[in-house]
């Protein structure tokens, strides 16, 4: 078995022996408001991720701006490792519309199927029980971009149970203003060039594939803003 096997088969039985705790902690980072232009309320959220990661023996800081969201920085830093990957997320949500929602946007509620499909609500699992793939969990920013935050630490927690050390050094990037434009990323960066230097970056924000596996995009062509007034009848 391949050293990428290994690591594979070692996050998947950790998903399937610790699912209950994952979930739990997952809800956790979901109870909490995210709209990218409250400062409060996503500086918290970046405090609470600096914890989670500190808990897995990662260094993690907060690098701050004034007005801005803080950046949530960390490192693993691997002994004689000559390559380094970057890990990016986010971590702010969207504002809320409170009308259009069925359920509260900040207090998370499982489901056994999608709301559409006439799922129920169920109560969140116990230690030990096993995890159905068709459950739904519906709360802002659970999958864009919470999702991956969850994913990173639980992908650490398996590699450290299963006793493996990644190859390559990672430096972790979650920003807080994503969503509305990253408007103070670029000042980030060039203040943190030297530390964020990397091999190669994972953006760990995107759409499922339809067939429901695990894919990696290797390139996009950025994103066009524009606008456009339409005159004459409807």
């Amino acid at each position: 078995m391949t050293e990428q096997a290994k690591a594979v088969e070692a996050a998947r039985a950790h998903r399937e022996a610790s699912g209950a705790g994952i979930l739990a902690e997952f809800l956790e980072l979901l109870n909490l408001p995210n709209v990218s232009r409250n400062l409060d309320d996503v500086g918290h959220v970046a405090e609470h991720i600096v914890a989670m990661l500190t808990s897995r023996q990662i260094e993690a800081r907060l690098e701050e701006l004034p007005g801005a969201a803080p950046l949530v920085v960390g490192h693993l830093r691997v002994p004689g490792a000559t390559t380094t990957i970057g890990i990016y997320a986010h971590y702010d949500g969207q504002p809320i519309d409170q009308p259009d929602w069925s359920v509260e946007p900040f207090k998370p509620s499982l489901f056994d199927d999608s709301i559409a499909d006439g799922g129920r609500e169920i109560p969140p699992p116990h230690d030990g029980d096993d995890i159905d793939p068709e459950w739904r969990i519906y709360a802002r920013s659970t999958s864009d971009d919470k999702a991956p935050v969850m994913a990173v630490c639980a992908a650490l927690d398996g590699m450290r149970k299963a006793g493996a050390s990644p190859a390559s050094n990672i430096v972790f990037l979650f920003e807080g203003e994503e969503e509305i434009g990253s408007p103070h990323l670029a000042t980030y960066l060039a203040r943190l060039q030297e530390e964020l230097a990397a091999d190669v970056w994972l953006i760990c924000d995107g759409p499922v594939h339809q067939s429901r596996r695990p894919q990696v995009v290797f390139g996009v062509r950025g994103i066009s803003e524009m606008e456009i007034t339409a005159h004459g009848p409807i």
